[in-house]
């Protein structure tokens, strides 16, 4: 069997025009697929990045309502216990103080729940910025003392090199 071998005589430059065609043609898809998933990664950060904006801003408002609550009925309670007072006579003195040291006792504690109910929803925020590896409140002061000390430095070497020079 014989091969027909055929040569093709065309000059380079509408070859290669031709060719790069082609390609441009072949590649759009491919090209608009990339930019679509680049686009979607993108989209992507930005919504987690409002996600963790939103968590802390509702967890901070939830916080903001819950000390406002407490603070009304602190002053309920203080109240009531005011009326309370007027009404005990001097034979329930002993009865007022029991409820004065309970009341105490009671606001204090709410205190405490409040304060560990603030620490644990700064934990779990912390948590979810670790997380998304963005710094924490901590890492950021230790990072802005160290290059304020590191100011420090360069201020006094250059202090120096100026009395040098002078």
């Amino acid at each position: 069997m014989k091969a027909a071998i055929q040569r093709v005589n065309a000059s380079s430059e509408t070859n290669s025009g031709k060719v790069q065609q082609l390609q441009t043609v072949r590649f759009q898809p491919i090209r608009a697929q990339g930019r679509k998933l680049a686009l979607a990664y993108l989209g992507l950060w930005g919504i987690v990045c409002d996600q963790v904006g939103g968590l802390y801003q509702s967890s901070e408002k939830l916080l903001n309502d819950a000390v406002e609550r407490g603070e009304r009925m602190e002053e309920a309670l203080y109240a009531t216990l005011a009326e309370w007072s007027r009404c005990i006579t001097k034979q329930q003195a002993p009865f007022h103080e029991q409820v004065e040291a309970d009341f105490r006792r009671s606001a204090r504690l709410a205190n405490e729940a409040g304060q560990d109910f603030e620490a644990q929803l700064e934990r779990q925020v912390e948590r979810a910025l670790t997380r998304l590896g963005i710094p924490t409140r901590e890492r950021l002061a230790k990072l802005n003392q160290e290059i304020e000390r590191l100011n420090a430095i360069l201020d006094e070497k250059l202090a120096q090199k100026e009395a040098v020079h002078a």
